[in-house]
């Protein structure tokens, strides 16, 4: 085993332990959340199948109990705890295993989007241990519900849609890279209703045709590049369809369309609490019926509330401006290009078009898909502004590295302390 493969061993460990710890002290659900996919979990566990004896929203017009489940959010983070369900009915900490299995393994994704672009030790441990003591994130990874999976799944698909592979003798390998793009975004979109955003996104990098010696390339040049697009393209939807198929033919043997009509309604939201609202019009008509001062003056809170919670939950406060310097210093890389698309597409989707449910957790959310990258930016620009500092300054560069490194994991463990 070489030195990295031991480094990586030893940050999933201690992610593990510490993810492990965390689950111990959680001894039942918290919140609406993890309570509804606990209980989807039990109820799958109980043969119940994907129904639901109870009402939460009227979204999807129910008639009566038990009704058909998850046509508001999605059902993997219950489909991945029922098994253990089964096993341990009465145990809420056997629930979140696979969480906190899954959400140790984040921390590697950000060491290895650091090593990748950096080749710093220092910088991929620091990235690491971000993600590991990630500020409000912290207490939520080991939960059943939708943030360990979705920001696996979500930063994966990202990465690996962005490691462009310029070597023809690779194409096959290729293709089944972006099968599995497909695959991982899939399983986000099983997860989480916005992970459809992640599809549009790792379809750039197809788009985008690869650098020619030549002002005018060869046609036979130009279209070998687009068959491979549409070869690329036809893996990356197969693979998507693979794991999504399956709910799509559950809901169109329960309601008729591939896709539950439910999320869509939250479009019209006039306040949180229509989602509560019985027989309620939530339409278009409705919606601008409401006048257009207040929808204006709604899209710019929630947009001025999705930029606070950004500021706080995902980049811990502290590290704000060096993320967005590291992210400038890294446009080139795809897989950082990918990701700052991804998170303004997801700002706009939960300020802009889902209002009101953005604010109050979807930003949230949906944005742990590019925790990684953030922090392995942050660092990035951490480093950068320490070495101009130093240089200005007449700083030991080595010594300010040490203190400032110090001093951001100091803040995380702190913020993640008090989250």
């Amino acid at each position: 085993m070489n030195r990295t493969w031991r480094y990586l061993l030893g940050l999933f460990l201690l992610s593990l332990a510490v993810r492990l710890g965390v689950a111990l002290l959680i001894r039942r659900p918290g919140y609406m959340d993890a309570a509804y996919y606990a209980a989807g979990a039990v109820r799958l566990a109980q043969s119940g199948g994907l129904s639901e004896p109870f009402i939460w929203n009227y979204l999807d017009d129910p008639t009566g109990i038990p009704h058909p489940g998850f046509l508001y959010w999605m059902p993997f983070p219950s489909l991945l705890a029922a098994p253990l369900a089964a096993l341990f009915p009465d145990s809420f900490f056997t629930l979140q295993l696979p969480f906190a299995l899954l959400s140790a393994l984040l921390p590697l994704v950000a060491f290895g989007l650091a090593w990748e672009v950096t080749g710093r030790r220092r910088t991929a441990w620091l990235a690491g241990l971000l993600t590991l003591f990630s500020g409000f994130f912290f207490p939520y990874w080991p939960l059943p519900e939708t943030f360990a999976p979705f920001a696996l799944f979500g930063s994966l698909a990202l990465w690996l849609a962005g490691c462009r592979m310029q070597d023809a003798r690779r194409r096959m390998q290729d293709a089944g890279r972006w099968l599995l793009v497909g695959l991982l975004v899939g399983l986000a979109h099983l997860t989480r209703a916005d992970g459809i955003l992640l599809l549009p996104v790792v379809i750039l990098p197809l788009l985008a045709r690869p650098k020619s010696r030549t002002a005018h390339p060869a046609p036979r040049l130009v279209i070998g590049h687009w068959s491979l697009v549409i070869v690329h393209c036809s893996f990356l939807i197969l693979g998507y369809l693979l794991v999504m198929s399956p709910w799509f033919l559950r809901n169109l043997s329960v309601i008729g369309t591939p896709l539950s009509p439910a999320g869509a309604k939250t479009l019209w939201l006039t306040t949180y609490d229509d989602l509560f609202c019985y027989n309620c019009d939530l339409s278009l008509r409705s919606y601008l019926a409401w006048g257009w001062g207040n929808v204006l003056h709604s899209k710019l809170w929630a947009a001025w509330v999705n930029f606070e919670r950004f500021l706080a939950e995902d980049c811990l406060i502290f590290l704000c401006p060096f993320a967005l310097v590291g992210l400038y210093r890294l446009r080139r890389h795809f897989p950082f290009a990918l990701s700052t698309i991804y998170l303004l597409l997801v700002y706009l989707a939960h300020s802009l078009a889902f209002t009101f449910p953005g604010p109050r957790g979807g930003f949230f959310h949906a944005s742990a898909a590019v925790l990684p990258f953030l922090f392995a930016a942050g660092v990035e620009g951490l480093e950068a502004a320490v070495g101009w500092a130093a240089r200005r300054r007449r700083w030991s560069l080595r010594q300010a590295q040490t203190t400032f490194v110090t001093a951001a994991v100091v803040g995380a463990v702190a913020l993640s302390a008090y989250a």
